[in-house]
């Protein structure tokens, strides 16, 4: 799993928790 691109989606569209 690439911690970098799942950075980028968090940060694209970053779920209400």
């Amino acid at each position: 799993m690439n911690s970098n691109l799942v950075l980028a989606l968090l940060r694209k569209h970053p779920h209400p928790m």
